[in-house]
């Protein structure tokens, strides 16, 4: 299943990036994610959750983004966790001893629809700039990240 994801941003450092797919199967899309792991953890003192509720897979090159992003935010003060991990990735997580160092936790289906749902309303007034994947205004001509003419 092709990566994809969701930016949920409850305020200026407090995000919630919701994961699609296999992590680390597709160069270009493993590519990207790191781009989008680099811009959310630029801000100091930011909150980082990753929801793994829809990832069944994860390379070592998705694990080693995941370890940069956690360094980053834990070097800039801030707070970084895993939400709703598979059995199979957090055993995984388990035996390179991650789970001591990144704070795993699982919350309600129900709790993780409403998050899921009120993203997909909040979306509608944005798109993926086909180029760089970033979400951006749905009525933007121009990527203000690759200023590519969309």
């Amino acid at each position: 299943m092709e990566l994809d994801y969701k930016i949920v941003k409850k305020a200026e450092k407090d995000i919630r990036l919701i994961l699609f797919g296999d992590i680390g199967m597709d160069l270009k899309a493993l590519k990207n994610l790191k781009t989008v792991l680099d811009d959310l953890t630029m801000v100091p003192g930011t909150k980082l959750i990753i929801d793994f509720k829809n990832v069944k897979f994860i390379s070592s090159n998705g694990i080693s983004m995941i370890i940069r992003a956690f360094k980053r935010i834990e070097q800039s003060n801030g707070i970084f966790e895993i939400y709703n991990m598979s059995s199979a990735i957090f055993s995984t997580f388990e035996l390179l001893g991650l789970t001591e160092m990144v704070t795993i936790k699982y919350e309600s289906s129900e709790k993780s629809e409403e998050i899921y749902n009120e993203t997909l309303e909040n979306d509608q007034a944005k798109k993926k700039c086909p180029y760089c994947m970033k979400i951006i205004e749905s009525r933007a001509i121009r990527c203000p990240y690759c200023y590519k003419v969309i």
